[in-house]
């Protein structure tokens, strides 16, 4: 099956072989004969799932985000032994959920002082490592934290959490963060918090319920969290937003999709990410007009831009 790829290459992260910039898409034809199932982008190294559940990394790999060894300026397969279902790749870390819901992670976690760790023992995991967890079905990473969704319907987080991004406060010299954590139910007993969907973006978390109902926390410098504010929470909040069927985040801006093709943005909008032609950040969901007739049902970013 045809892979393209395009963009900026400065550690081989397009899978060419070469550090070169391509403005446009070349065609990566190691995959040609492979049947692929879907892509993820980390910040700087990419993960790609084939249909029968291999999972192979390219990109940089100075702290162990590949997990293998080998030319990491080509895809090369990791060595998982499980089929694998999902996976997500963020600044130096990297997740994959297997068939039988089990996890496996790779790399490493920083903050502003550098290298906080993997585990509260292990500082850099250089391969895929099972986790003591299970019944998992999805996972989104941001820069520097992970999200996980079991089957039922539980959030799990872990990582670095200092803007709130994993939902619960943590304290910059606590190493508990890396724990995987599940985040405790709310006591407004009339709030439903049966979670279908979750995205990450940089430092900010987005988990969407079964009533379409779209709650958010993390870090919030410009209106990214979409409540009419900018301060940063560790505590979940409702968006003002009904029947939202999908969401993503950027570095520092967000998307929602609802039931009626009409997509929201909030957030950072210095070089136009929101898709409102203009350029003022926005602190409450815009609706993007000009593509509601489009009828879009997903949509996707890098960590950094829109696309």
């Amino acid at each position: 099956m045809p892979v393209y790829v395009f963009g900026s290459n400065s550690i081989s992260q397009l899978g060419l072989g070469t550090e070169i910039i391509k403005s446009k898409p070349v065609r990566l034809s190691f995959f040609d004969e492979i049947k692929i199932k879907k892509v993820k982008c980390g910040v700087i190294h990419t993960l790609l799932l084939t249909t029968d559940g291999k999972l192979y990394s390219w990109g940089c790999n100075d702290e162990c985000a590949l997990g293998r060894d080998g030319d990491e300026s080509i895809p090369g397969l990791v060595n998982i032994p499980e089929e694998i279902v999902d996976m997500a790749g963020g600044g130096s870390i990297s997740v994959a959920i297997s068939v039988k819901g089990n996890v496996y992670a790779w790399g490493t976690f920083r903050n502003e002082s550098g290298v906080l760790g993997f585990t509260v023992d292990i500082k850099i995991q250089k391969y895929p490592l099972k986790l003591k967890l299970k019944n998992i079905v999805k996972v989104e990473c941001g820069f520097n934290h992970v999200l996980l969704l079991t089957d039922k319907n539980v959030l799990i987080t872990f990582g670095v959490g200092i803007c709130g991004q994993l939902g619960w406060k943590v304290s910059k010299r606590n190493k508990n963060c890396l724990i995987p954590t599940t985040i405790s139910t709310t006591r407004k007993r009339k709030i439903n918090e049966k979670f279908v969907d979750i995205k990450c973006g940089s430092s900010h978390s987005i988990a969407i319920n079964s009533d379409g109902e779209a709650f958010v926390w993390g870090k919030n410098i410009y209106g990214q969290l979409g409540l009419n504010d900018r301060n940063s929470i560790y505590k979940r909040q409702k968006v003002d937003l009904k029947n939202i069927v999908t969401a993503e985040g950027g570095e520092d801006h967000s998307f929602f999709v609802a039931n009626d093709y009409n997509i929201f943005s909030c957030g950072r909008n210095d070089l136009g990410q929101l898709g409102l032609n203009d350029k003022l950040h926005r602190d409450i969901p815009t609706s993007i007009n000009v593509i509601r007739k489009l009828k879009v049902k997903n949509i996707s970013k890098n960590i950094f831009d829109s696309n």
